[in-house]
């Protein structure tokens, strides 16, 4: 799949995050639409079917966790990163869980390249 094909949504509180992840993902040649909360996030989600969801897991109403879940139910091949501040797990059954939710799973603060490596990485594996 070629990158100007790749829909990628960036779900995210801080809408100084929004537009950074936005411009880096933009100048690599994805398409985006961003999302603001949860309900936002799934409404865009079934408008859309994008290929990557970059997910903060800590989002005002909806957390990302949930988010997530849900996406899962109407998709099976759309591909998810957590992206947030919030530290890894260190609790061996929560970073299974994370990984059992999620495709991926990023640390604020991220570089562009950190990002962008995850992004390929997850669409690698989608085959």
């Amino acid at each position: 799949m070629k990158k100007s094909d790749t829909l990628i949504m960036v779900v995210d509180d801080e809408p100084t995050m929004c537009r950074i992840l936005e411009r880096i993902l933009l100048e690599e040649g994805y398409k985006v639409v961003v999302a603001m909360d949860g309900g936002k996030a799934l409404k865009l989600f079934e408008e859309h079917n994008p290929d990557v969801v970059l997910l903060d897991l800590m989002l005002p109403g909806m957390n990302g966790r949930e988010i997530c879940r849900r996406i899962k139910q109407i998709s099976v091949t759309t591909r998810i990163i957590y992206l947030t501040a919030k530290a890894a797990p260190t609790d061996s059954a929560e970073r299974k869980e994370y990984r059992i939710e999620a495709d991926g799973y990023i640390s604020k603060p991220a570089t562009s390249r950190q990002i962008l490596s995850a992004i390929q990485k997850v669409l690698a594996s989608a085959g």
